[in-house]
């Protein structure tokens, strides 16, 4: 997956020790069809795909030369990433080693599978080019040194918006109140007025640990430090415009220390985790280039042409931008020294401004608390796994640009309660102090660089399949069956017991979104808003049943558990005991349908991003990587955004160094 979510909770949930799956040699007679990616487990996409392959293996199993599905999760791929995937794919194709069958990856691993001849083209009269949009399709199916789109190569499969806005509503409103304070405008009638209004006295609050709590007005921006300055939804949509919101609210207010709580936790105005992707669309919206394009030859093959290193005038344009970026990235860090205990306990904080604008500064407090203007996540490092959508469910950021997929970590769910088990339990993370739905809205990507931009620019976040191509016969055509079922399978059930698609079980269970023609409408749109407001009917109607069952309930479980302690006491009777177990039941109800509503937002707001790239000729499409080396690319940016906004030490670059750092060890002319 291109777009990592969450780690694995493999240790959390006590998984056995990785096993080596994709390390034997030769093809041997095959029992299983693998399906390879580099996510975890408990990954939203796996939380999906696990299931699907459970009722595609039971569905099947009576087949002739069936062959079952097993998921090689990256506990068992003992892979990490795509590019890993990628490389251990290069490496045992190149020595005739692996047991590969089926890849979720992107399309330089098509690229390598292809440059071995070991591609299968899982094409049939019901998945086939004309199954995608073209914009959709060319951008996946494209592939150098391979001639024509005729056949399928890299397959759109997962889609998401990983650069949603989503914003902390709560927050939202204090910024609101102190722009209108301070000579600023708040357009009503804009989508996002409306949402702060209407959140307003819902939900949970902003807890003393987020500094938000603490925020006001600099007293030399009192009554005119807004003066001229208009907040409606295009503030958000617009990436520049954006930033501009993230510095404008830093430059004109501080965060009051003598409300500072000791247990407070670094914050940030403006949270974004794929940065380099947002980067590269400021670009693509701006000029109408990219850094690379894949241009067509006479003979319909494909040549890459690397834009971001021929191009003078890109070059240019791109340093320029990084520059602007970078005086939008501020900090300030609060040390704390706190003395006495219980009630007397005070802390003093000491404020320093991180300000350094050529060096790297010399000193870092990882023990200080810091208040940025904008944070490039720290996502893809697993024992910090920092997400844009965890900064808003802990009120750590006022607005992000995330994954999605994210959304049941952006509030408290079932899953965000699971994935933060061990924090909950030490006390690190506390539940109410988390946002609920009625504290955050979600809307769709931002696509235009700013207002007078005559482009815009889509990202179609996720990843593809790829097919390997075996000497078996049998095995490629199980390859093609299983990748059919996942496109067109049937008999499936939604959490109603309605009939539903593969394709619309997969969206309810993993927030994403399968990009064929008859997904990306407004009547898919408008099917889904539908089958979640059911299910929001039918989470009420849970809910009222479990309030009337919950004291009795809690009762029961008391006096099983005093037994449990001591056998002398009474034990609960049968009958109390089926109540529990009914009661704990409706619970595991409510759980699913409290995921599936957040997943259909997601999926939803995706779907209508898409829609809107399809049906705008003037927007394009942020590519994929070519090649193993086209990797590199994104991957020096990410890391260069990374550091400019690295905890207390920021390292800031010049353009000059940006532009050498941007295509550091690119081995392609």
């Amino acid at each position: 997956m291109k777009k990592k979510i969450i780690k694995s909770l493999a240790t959390g949930f006590g998984l056995l020790a990785p096993i080596a799956i994709l390390a034997s040699c030769g093809e041997t007679e095959k029992t299983t069809i693998n399906f390879a990616t580099s996510q975890g487990e408990f990954w939203p996409m796996m939380m999906g795909m696990k299931e699907i392959i459970k009722i595609y293996n039971e569905q099947h199993k009576n087949d002739a030369d069936f062959l079952p599905v097993e998921l090689l999760a990256r506990e068992k791929s003992k892979q990490d990433s795509e590019a890993g995937l990628l490389s251990q794919l290069q490496a045992d194709l190149t020595t005739g080693k692996g047991n590969w069958d089926i890849i979720l990856g992107n399309k330089a691993t098509a690229y390598v599978a292809n440059s071995f001849n070991k591609l299968l083209d899982v094409g049939t009269q019901t998945v086939n080019p004309n199954s995608f949009p073209k914009k959709i399709i060319d951008n996946y199916n494209k592939l150098l040194g391979s001639e024509g789109t005729n056949t399928l190569k890299s397959l759109p499969y997962n889609i998401n918006d990983t650069d949603g806005i989503v914003f902390n509503l709560d927050i939202m409103n204090v910024l609101f109140d102190i722009i209108q304070s301070n000579g600023g405008t708040i357009d009503e009638n804009s989508e996002i007025a409306k949402k702060v209004k209407e959140s307003v006295g819902k939900g949970h609050s902003i807890p003393k640990n987020s500094m938000f709590s603490a925020i006001k007005i600099k007293e030399s921006s009192k009554t005119t430090g807004f003066s001229g300055f208009t907040v409606n939804d295009s503030t958000f949509s617009d990436i520049k415009k954006a930033f501009e919101f993230a510095q404008k609210i830093y430059d004109n207010t501080e965060i009051d220390t003598t409300k500072l709580d000791a247990d407070v936790k670094d914050t940030e105005i403006f949270a974004i985790d794929y940065a380099s992707d947002v980067f590269r669309k400021q670009i693509m919206s701006k000029e109408n280039k990219s850094f690379w394009t894949e241009e067509s030859l006479n003979n319909n093959d494909l040549q890459l042409k690397v834009n971001i290193k021929t191009d003078q005038d890109l070059r240019t344009k791109v340093s320029n931008q990084f520059e602007e970026w970078e005086n939008a990235l501020k900090q300030t860090q609060f040390v704390g020294t706190t003395t006495g205990e219980g009630e007397a306990k005070k802390t003093q904080w000491t404020t320093k401004d991180i300000v350094t604008k050529t060096t790297t500064d010399s000193v870092q407090n990882n023990d200080g608390k810091t208040f940025y203007s904008v944070k490039f996540t720290n996502f893809f490092t697993p024992e910090i796994n920092q997400w844009g959508s965890f900064e808003v469910r802990q009120y750590l950021a006022a607005f992000t640009y995330a994954p999605l997929v994210g959304t049941n970590y952006s509030v408290d769910s079932p899953w965000a309660r699971g994935f933060f088990a061990a924090d909950l339990k030490d006390g690190k993370q506390k539940a109410e102090e988390w946002t609920t739905r009625d504290d955050v809205y979600a809307t769709n990507q931002a696509m235009r660089s700013d207002e007078n931009a005559q482009f815009s620019s889509y990202n179609a976040g996720g990843s593809s399949l790829i097919a390997v191509k075996s000497n078996n016969e049998k095995v490629n055509k199980n390859i093609k069956k299983f990748i059919d079922f996942l496109y067109n399978g049937t008999g499936l059930k939604d959490l109603t017991g309605a009939d539903i698609s593969a394709a619309d079980f997969m969206a309810e269970q993993s927030a994403y979104f399968i990009p064929t023609t008859t997904t990306i409408t407004q009547n898919k749109i408008n099917e889904l808003k539908t089958r979640q407001s059911t299910y929001k009917t039918k989470l009420a109607e849970l809910d009222t049943q479990i309030a009337s069952k919950k004291a009795e309930a809690e009762q029961i479980q008391a006096k099983v558990a005093k037994h449990e302690k001591d056998t002398t006491q009474p034990d609960a009777t049968e009958a109390e005991k089926t109540k529990l177990t009914d009661f704990n039941t409706l619970k595991g109800k409510r759980a699913k349908f409290d995921i599936a509503i957040n997943n259909l937002t997601s999926v939803i707001i995706s779907i209508d991003s898409a829609l809107k790239f399809v049906n705008n000729e003037k927007t394009g499409i942020l590519p994929q990587p070519a090649n193993t080396e086209i990797i590199k690319i994104p991957t020096n940016l990410t890391n260069a955004l990374f550091e400019s906004t690295k905890k207390d030490k920021p390292t800031h670059l010049t353009k000059e160094d940006f532009l050498t750092k941007l295509l550091n060890n690119v081995q392609i002319n």
